[in-house]
């Protein structure tokens, strides 16, 4: 997980959870990291556990014709889709509106970033962005609001995941050593909300109803903005950049830059296959694997689990490894 750029004075922002024991009390990091630990992986509940049954749910019941027609704007949307791939079956417009959505939800924290260091303040804006999240979820509760709470989880997921990671480096100073392994745990946090949301929000909306399950990923995000909340003291200050203030670009800027963008098209390809996790893969399960063990069939989502089992089981080798290395 990379850290953003920082606002004027972030690097020395470590001070504010500098209050003698408070400083090493969550694993031998500051309080603060408890709190953004906590809220993220209710966070990642929340969002994988909706992602966990996107697909599905286009693909095998909103999309169907008896059913689209409750979705308002439908016609108008699937119009946009099909002037620019051609004409599209139930299941390929599903993978569409899907890859749009997961590349809007990756692309949006590169604005929702901006936002919380120029205009509201990084605080604000996770507020902002866990509220839009939590009404975009139990938006996906109804039909008719489908495209409207896709909508609001891109824009809350912008906010939110732009400047929690910011939040991160913002607990240390620069030479702090437990930078990387703060980041390590807060990175194992969204595992763990990945693992648990598939096999609790996918199990609640394949078995027992679509509904079911949005309606729990609303109630994790609704957890994580309390805990937020309650943790607000122990957070980094809120300082936003005055254009007066920004740093200018120096000589040798533009070749960082340029690495940056190379990276991030050599990495975006890897994140296009591994996305088909949410997209291709479950269509796949359940249509050509059989599911059943011991009588029971397995329900598609949990597989969705397996991708998040496998970083939690190696992360505590990581961490160990690192603890080493310091010492």
């Amino acid at each position: 997980m990379s850290d953003l750029p920082k606002t004027s004075g972030a690097s020395d922002v470590a001070d504010v959870n500098a209050k003698g024991a408070d400083d090493a009390v969550f694993f031998g990091h500051p309080r603060g990291l408890a709190y953004i630990v906590f809220t993220e992986a209710w966070e990642r509940f929340s969002f994988y556990g909706m992602q966990a049954l996107l697909i599905l749910y286009m693909a095998t019941y909103l999309f169907l014709p008896e059913n689209s027609g409750n979705v308002a704007a439908f016609e108008p949307f699937r119009s946009l889709f099909e002037a620019v791939f051609g004409p599209l079956s139930i299941q390929a417009l599903a993978s569409q509106v899907f890859g749009a959505y997961v590349g809007l939800v990756y692309f949006a924290p590169v604005l929702g970033g901006l936002i919380g260091d120029r205009l509201l303040g990084r605080t604000k804006a996770v507020l902002a962005g866990a509220l839009f999240m939590a009404v975009g979820h139990f938006l996906m509760a109804f039909e008719a609001s489908f495209l409207l709470a896709l909508a609001a989880l891109i824009l809350g997921s912008g906010l939110l995941k732009g400047n929690l990671a910011a939040q991160v480096g913002g607990l240390y100073k620069k030479s702090d050593q437990r930078r990387d392994s703060g980041y390590s745990i807060y990175v194992f946090s969204i595992n763990v909300g990945a693992f648990i949301a598939p096999l609790i929000c996918g199990t609640l909306g394949e078995v027992y109803g679509w509904h079911y399950g949005f309606g729990a990923a609303g109630i994790g995000m609704l957890i994580g903005l309390a805990v937020y909340l309650s943790g607000r003291n122990y957070l980094p200050l809120d300082t936003v950049v005055e254009s007066k203030d920004r740093p200018k670009l120096e000589k040798g800027d533009g070749v960082v830059i340029l690495a940056i963008l190379v990276m991030l098209g050599l990495t975006s390809l890897y994140w296009t296959a591994q996305s088909q996790v949410w997209n291709a893969y479950p269509l796949w399960l359940r249509s050509d694997v059989d599911r059943t063990v011991f009588g029971m069939e397995v329900p598609v989502t949990w597989f969705q689990s397996l991708d998040s089992l496998a970083v939690l089981l190696l992360a505590p080798l990581v961490l160990w490894y690192w603890r080493h290395q310091s010492r």
